[in-house]
Parts: structure tokens; C-alpha cells; sequence
């Protein structure tokens, strides 16, 4: 089963041309990346992405609420999981923080 170990990187500014990685295992396989809206609960798919490897995706977010993103993988029909150890401090496992209000250096 495909796991999520992090998202790079972890705070954006701007939604324009917003690059990240999802590294991770088990990605060869991937069928979608989507983003869940903090606002609306919403899922908002990933147009494209890369499988630049079995542990790396490159994507682009699309256009998505500011607040903390949670950012999904999809292989064989299933989430992608976020191991416990994944999910300790800021930029948690596959969240990302999105806010306009704040430039990042």
C-alpha cells in the first residue's frame, strides 16, 4: 500500500504556479492527486501530475480556500495512508499551509 511521508514545500503564498513533491512509497501506480479544500471539505483534483519516481509525485495546487490543505495520492482505487510518524509538528504528513496574507522568504 502507497504511503504519504511528507509534502515539499510545506507553507505557500501564492497559488500561481504553486510546485510541490509528495515523497512517499508505493506511488508507481497512482492514479490521481487531490487536495481537500479547508473551507468546503470539498475534493479538488490535481489537473496533472508527475510520478517522478516510486517515492516521489510533483504536482501543481490548484485553485483551493487558504488554511491547511490536506494533499492525497490515489493507487488502486485507495488513499495513499500517512504513517503515525508522519503526523508530528508543522507540515504534518501531507497537509500544507496556504495563506495570501503571509510572504514567505
Amino acid at each position: 500500500m502507497a504511503s504519504i511521508q511528507g509534502v515539499s514545500p510545506v507553507q505557500i503564498s501564492s497559488l500561481d504556479n504553486a510546485n510541490i513533491s509528495i515523497v512517499g512509497e508505493g506511488f508507481t501506480t497512482a492514479v490521481a492527486v487531490y487536495f481537500v479544500d479547508p473551507s468546503t471539505s470539498a475534493k479538488v483534483f490535481a489537473r496533472s501530475f508527475t510520478i517522478v519516481s516510486d517515492k516521489q509525485i510533483n504536482t501543481v495546487v490548484p485553485s483551493i480556500s487558504t488554511g491547511q490543505i490536506r494533499v492525497h495520492v490515489v493507487t488502486g482505487g485507495t488513499d495513499a495512508t500517512v504513517p503515525a510518524e508522519a503526523k508530528q509538528g508543522f507540515g504534518i504528513g501531507n497537509t500544507i499551509f496556504y495563506s495570501d496574507r503571509v510572504q514567505l522568504a
